[in-house]
């Protein structure tokens, strides 16, 4: 693993999400910090805050508004701009055309969709940005079905 890779959430969390770009990042901030995802979302606005809603969409175990503040401090990581899978996670989520790139997977072929691949012994969900409009809730609730099964 290359250990220059931007990330934030705990190393060996269960889900890894893939995105092309990082957010700025406040001062001496922490993902575990008490007010970490608020403080993210004040700084960086309402496209980030639609990239947490939907992660947690995703990820929680009941109601994702309940699990948005814990969201990083549960089983769920971030790699921004990687080039390789981080073999540690179980779910990989591969979120855009970029990031695909970046880690030499197919891109996604249909609209409002994802695509379960196995790549390496590794079990990967190709997304849509995470975008209400390339990533509905239909697209978030196939994936949460699949995910369960």
């Amino acid at each position: 693993m290359n250990n220059h890779i931007l990330s934030v959430g705990p190393h060996g969390a269960a889900n890894c999400f893939y995105l092309p770009t990082a957010p700025m990042l406040p001062h001496a901030w922490q993902y575990n910090g008490p007010d970490a995802i608020a403080q993210l979302i004040e700084l960086n606005g309402n496209h980030w805050r639609k990239i947490l809603v939907i992660m947690a969409k995703i990820t929680a175990p009941d109601d994702w508004r309940d699990y948005m503040s814990r969201l990083l401090t549960q089983d769920n990581r971030i790699v921004f701009g990687a080039t390789e899978i981080q073999s540690e996670a179980q779910r990989h989520f591969v979120c855009g055309q970029q990031s695909a790139r970046n880690l030499d997977l197919p891109i996604l072929d249909q609209n409002q969709t994802f695509k379960p691949i196995h790549h390496d012994k590794h079990l990967i969900y190709l997304l849509p940005y995470l975008d209400y409009r390339q990533c509905p809730n239909r697209t978030i609730a196939d994936l949460r079905d699949e995910l369960m099964m």
